[in-house]
């Protein structure tokens, strides 16, 4: 069964989307960067570039992968349409040719003195729609009595201001 469909597929290869990714460290911090380049393959593995080996992102995703851990990755556009994805690093990179094609596209971008240390495989296991409509919507059916005392009908006709 597919995770990915085709409206989060494009606004995660699109070049003006927001995309962020969150890893966690040894204590359980979060850590979360935007990233620029997430490119989804034929399997929905998601791979970005990561420019640093030093950097806090990949030793967290470092030991995530040693480790069983997971991250999160966020995707937006201009149109409010946003995507989280849980997900598992299953791998590293720093030889194929897609590692050379994410190279190329980042000295082309950033100069010819840009590199990127390798990318990173992150296979999706769970995806959740984070328009406001659809998470209240959802919300109502999971929680029918969280209400906020303000969307209670004893306020009808009320001033708040």
């Amino acid at each position: 069964m597919s995770l990915l469909n085709r409206e989060l597929i494009n606004i995660l290869q699109d070049d003006k989307s927001i995309k962020v990714i969150a890893t966690v460290d040894e204590e359980g911090f979060p850590h979360v960067v935007q990233r620029e380049d997430f490119k989804v393959l034929e399997d929905e593995s998601i791979v970005f570039a990561e420019w640093r080996e030093s950097s806090i992102t990949n030793s967290n995703l470092v030991r995530a992968i040693w480790f069983g851990g997971r991250v999160a990755l966020f995707v937006s556009n201009d149109e409010n349409i946003s995507y989280q994805i849980k997900g598992l690093p299953v791998r590293f990179d720093y030889v194929s040719p897609l590692y050379k094609e994410f190279y190329a596209v980042t000295r082309k971008k950033h100069g010819s003195d840009s590199d990127i240390t390798g990318i990173w495989y992150i296979r999706p296991i769970e995806v959740r729609d984070e328009n406001h409509k659809i998470r209240r919507k959802e919300e109502e059916i999971i929680h029918p009595y969280f209400r906020h005392l303000d969307r209670d009908s004893v306020w009808k006709g009320v001033k708040l201001h």
